[in-house]
C-alpha cells in the first residue's frame, strides 16, 4: 500500500509540474482502488509521451546559440546548360564609311546583237504568200565577226506588204490631148559664188505663150536653189537661181525647157 502511494504521489507531483491536474488525487493513508492507480499511471505515461514529443519537435528549446564560424567553400560545380535567349539589343548606331575599294579588272567587251534586213519581192511565193515585204533575221554575234551565221540566229520574222485593196471608182475623163507637133525653147538662169551673207538671184529666164515648162539640169551648190513657177494670170513661165547668204561660195545654175503644142 506505501509504494502504490509513493507512486501515487511521484505521479501527482509530475503532473502539477506540467500544470496538468491528475485523474484522481489521494491523502496519504487512504486506501484506494487498482483501477483509480491505473488510471493515474496511463495519465502519467502519456504524459511523458508527450514530453518525448515536444523535445523531439523542438518545443523546448534554449537561447538561440552564437552563430557558427563559416564552412569551408564548396567546389565548383558542374557547368550549367544553355540558358534562354535574351531579347534582342537596341540597333546601334551605323558604323563609318569603309574606305572605297581597288577598281575591279575590265570585263571583256560585250556581244553586239545585230538585225539584218532582206526584202522580198511580190510575186515570190517563198515569202509573205508572194505579197512582197522584208524579212527581218535577228540575233546575237557572238563570234564578233559582224554577221550573223546559221548557229547565232535567234529570230527570223518577216513584215509583208498588205494585200491590194479595193479597185476604186472610174475616174473622170481627162482633157484632149496635145497634137502631135510642137515648138521648144531652152533657156537658164545661173548666179555667181557667193562671197557674202547676202542671198543673190541670178538673171530670171521668163517664157510666155508655152503650154508647159520643164527642168532639165540643176547644179546648186552650199544651200542653193532653182526654182520654175508660173503666173496663173499671164501664163508666164520663169526659172530663178538664188545662191544662200550663209555659205560662201554657194552658188545654182539651172536650165529649163519650154513646149508649145500645135
Amino acid at each position: 500500500m506505501l509504494l502504490a502511494t509513493l507512486l501515487l504521489l511521484g505521479s501527482a507531483g509530475i503532473a502539477v509540474a506540467i500544470n496538468e491536474k491528475p485523474l484522481y488525487s489521494f491523502s496519504p493513508g487512504t486506501i484506494i482502488s487498482a483501477s483509480q492507480v491505473n488510471a493515474n499511471f496511463a495519465a502519467l505515461y502519456k504524459l511523458i509521451y508527450g514530453i518525448e514529443q515536444d523535445l523531439q519537435n523542438g518545443v523546448f528549446k534554449g537561447p538561440k546559440g552564437d552563430p557558427g564560424a563559416p564552412g569551408d567553400k564548396g567546389g565548383i560545380g558542374d557547368k550549367g546548360g544553355p540558358g534562354q535567349t535574351g531579347p534582342t539589343g537596341d540597333k546601334g548606331d551605323p558604323g563609318p564609311q569603309g574606305d572605297k575599294g581597288v577598281q575591279g579588272d575590265r570585263g571583256p567587251n560585250a556581244l553586239e546583237p545585230l538585225l539584218v534586213t532582206e526584202t522580198c519581192a511580190k510575186g515570190d511565193a517563198s515569202c509573205c504568200s508572194g505579197r512582197g515585204g522584208m524579212i527581218v533575221t535577228s540575233g546575237v554575234d557572238q563570234n564578233r565577226d559582224k554577221k550573223l551565221d546559221i548557229g547565232e540566229i535567234d529570230a527570223i520574222r518577216q513584215i509583208c506588204n498588205g494585200g491590194d485593196g479595193t479597185k476604186g471608182p472610174k475616174g473622170l475623163s481627162g482633157q484632149n490631148g496635145f497634137g502631135t507637133s510642137f515648138s521648144s525653147v531652152t533657156c537658164s538662169s545661173e548666179t555667181a559664188a557667193n562671197t557674202d551673207s547676202t542671198s543673190d538671184n541670178g538673171t530670171p529666164c521668163v517664157q510666155n505663150g508655152y503650154d508647159i515648162c520643164v527642168l532639165l539640169t540643176m547644179k546648186m551648190d552650199l544651200g542653193a536653189t532653182c526654182s520654175l513657177t508660173r503666173d496663173p494670170t499671164s501664163g508666164s513661165w520663169t526659172l530663178l537661181a538664188t545662191n544662200w547668204g550663209n555659205a560662201t561660195n554657194s552658188r545654182a545654175s539651172c536650165t529649163m525647157r519650154c513646149y508649145k503644142f500645135n
